[in-house]
């Protein structure tokens, strides 16, 4: 089959419509006329694509405004092709169809799927898109069903096609033999949230010479601006697709002198650039800066208490029942998070729930060492904290154990370990004196 002369001859093809009064150069270079050259280029593709043991996964993009779908194929000797997906425009659940394909020369080989496939060429129906809203009627998805073929890796197993309208790059690489298909986009699913969790709002692109700020990462439809720069006048917007190892942007992000599209998880469990000759990740940054963010409020997990922190949190939740006045109030959580005072003054804060009432002792967080923080108690809070601690004229409520509560957190420091590197959702905080002591935060 030539396999390693496809791309050659792929790129060959598409300078085919040259103008005839060079068509003796050309039959000088090569040894068969251009229409012979296509029909072995569209035979040496479809034998490609028809035998793969267990098909192929596709990356597709319908334009580079819109998110990444993943598409399984396989393509069989007799012109049909089973397609099969799992996202939102199909009900999220696994189905598939058997459509035809075809290999067919158009300035070279173009692979279409050229009848209707109600789980693919969704993208390419002109119809309105309820859940966008506004009126989109006639221009659907803006999605190509029909692409280029621009060559084959038989080193990776992987077909680089364009679609014809867009011009997006759409990669196809072969399913591993043994792998149900089925089971292949159930693993997805579930290896997901370890890496793009939608709490997790912001993450951090680094590459040697800037950094930026990256929001909503998860949804695959991202912002991003420098990081010394303005959010409103610098943000840029771009598309990705999650394939299990990693991400691939739609199109490749310029980032100040690099060059960046295809991230993969690394031995350190955060996304890093493959792309030869760039350098760059994606991270949530230090857990310190994850913990203390403005964007996030932390819930203390009251099953995860362990040592002094146990007994602390229960006295706690006793004495909230004893309130003044003949009957109980039970207490609800603890939150780390950020209150905004009346005055417009932002406090981070230690908040609780105690029945219908909310407060915010005001509790600083520093950083200690690597992924290390320490609590200070600055002495005060809002109205509600206020009438939870010892004043002058005597407490409304009986107090000793929010105090303890707060003593134990500020008298040491606590080192910080996550449930993810790239989805940090659980914090686990360790008292560095006394490791007997810990507690587990859950973002909200």
């Amino acid at each position: 089959m030539k396999l390693n002369k496809l791309s050659y001859i792929a790129a060959a093809l598409l300078a085919l419509t040259a103008a005839t009064s060079c068509k003796s150069e050309i039959d000088d270079i090569f040894d068969k006329s251009a229409a012979e050259r296509i029909e072995d280029a569209i035979s040496d593709y479809t034998k490609v694509l028809t035998s793969a043991p267990n098909g192929w996964v596709m990356q597709y993009f319908a334009t580079d405004e819109e998110k990444g779908y993943i598409y399984y194929m396989n393509f069989k000797a007799d012109g049909s092709v089973v397609i099969a997906s799992d996202n939102e425009w199909i009900g999220n659940t696994y189905k598939e169809e058997t459509s035809v394909f075809q290999v067919i020369g158009d300035d070279g080989p173009v692979l279409t799927f050229n009848s209707y496939n109600t789980l693919f060429h969704l993208f390419a129906d002109p119809n309105d898109v309820p859940e966008w809203g506004g009126d989109v009627l006639g221009e659907g998805h803006k999605g190509d069903y029909e692409f280029r073929v621009m060559g084959y890796d038989e080193a990776t197993q992987t077909m680089t096609l364009r679609g014809k309208k867009r011009n997006i790059e759409i990669l196809l690489t072969q399913l591993p033999a043994g792998v149900n298909p089925e089971q292949y986009f159930a693993d997805l699913k579930e290896k997901r949230p370890a890496v793009l969790d939608e709490r997790v709002t912001l993450l951090y692109l680094t590459t040697p010479k800037h950094e930026y700020i990256v929001y909503d990462m998860a949804s695959c439809e991202i912002g991003y601006f420098p990081v010394d720069g303005d959010e409103i006048a610098d943000i840029q917007y771009a598309t990705c697709v999650f394939n299990g190892d990693g991400i691939r942007f739609a199109t490749p992000l310029e980032l100040d002198g690099a060059t960046v599209q295809n991230f993969k998880l690394n031995s350190a469990g955060i996304l890093e650039c493959v792309d030869k000759d760039q350098t760059a990740t994606l991270s949530p940054g230090k857990l310190y800066d994850v913990f203390t963010s403005v964007n996030y409020a932390w819930q203390m997990d009251s099953q995860s208490l362990t040592g002094s922190v146990s007994d602390a949190y229960q006295a706690v939740v006793d004495e909230s029942k004893a309130k003044t006045g003949g009957f109980g109030q039970n207490f609800r959580y603890f939150l780390f998070d950020i209150f905004v005072d009346a005055d417009g003054v932002v406090h981070p804060a230690l908040s609780f729930r105690n029945g219908n009432a909310t407060g915010h002792f005001y509790l600083d967080k520093n950083e200690a060492g690597d992924n290390g923080v320490k609590f200070a108690f600055t002495g005060s809070g809002d109205a509600v904290a206020l009438r939870y601690m010892e004043l002058e004229n005597g407490p409304t409520f009986t107090t000793k154990a929010y105090q303890d509560f707060i003593a134990l957190l500020t008298a040491g420091e606590w080192t910080i370990t996550a449930n993810s590197a790239m989805a940090p959702t659980e914090l686990t905080f360790v008292n560095k004196n006394n490791t007997a002591d810990t507690f587990k935060v859950v973002l909200q």
